[in-house]
């Protein structure tokens, strides 16, 4: 039996949001920060009446730092721009290299633009799980992008700082800071 034409009536409230809001309250039912890197990402300051600051969340095509997205990104252009001698990147792209192209059945460079303009988001930023497991097990490069990515997050808690409540920000610890990564 399809539930909707059930008529059953489950609640008389319905709050929908984003994942920052189930996020922050799974854990606590306080104001509180979240900052969530996964596939996209973005960083709230939720306050206990739900009003909240954003800092990031608009996609792909203008941040997500720090996300999978942007993480397989970024391991592409240093690959990329080293490879053609643009910028020398200090590190090995090798290991980067042979990764993009068994991920993406790539022969040569050119190849590389399918997967950019044709691409679907989840299948992208699956990469950087393999580029994280590479920076594990060593790869400089890589290490190297989970660095920048982490610089990213913080950036993104610091600029939510100013603009949560006066407590907050003299009394950091006055409430929690929640991070998901998926």
């Amino acid at each position: 039996m399809n539930f909707m034409a059930s008529s059953q009536t489950v609640t008389d409230h319905v709050f929908a949001c984003n994942d920052t809001f189930g996020t922050l309250y799974a854990a606590t039912d306080k104001a509180g920060i979240v900052v969530i890197a996964g596939t996209g990402s973005t960083c709230r300051y939720i306050r206990e009446d739900l009003s909240y600051e954003r800092i990031g969340g608009y996609g792909y095509m203008l941040g997500d730092e720090a996300s999978g997205f942007w993480i397989t990104h970024r391991c592409m252009k240093l690959y990329v721009d080293d490879d053609e001698g643009l910028v020398k990147c200090p590190y090995d792209t090798e290991p980067v290299r042979k990764a993009l192209f068994k991920h993406f059945s790539l022969r040569s460079n050119i190849d590389l633009l399918e997967p950019l303009y044709h691409f679907k988001k989840n299948e992208f930023s699956s990469l950087c799980k393999t580029f994280g497991e590479m920076g594990r097990n060593g790869d400089e490069l890589c290490k190297h992008v989970f660095r920048e990515a982490g610089y990213f997050l913080g950036a993104h808690v610091m600029a939510v700082l100013p603009k949560t409540d006066k407590v907050g920000r003299r009394f950091l610890l006055c409430f929690p800071c929640i991070c998901v990564f998926s």
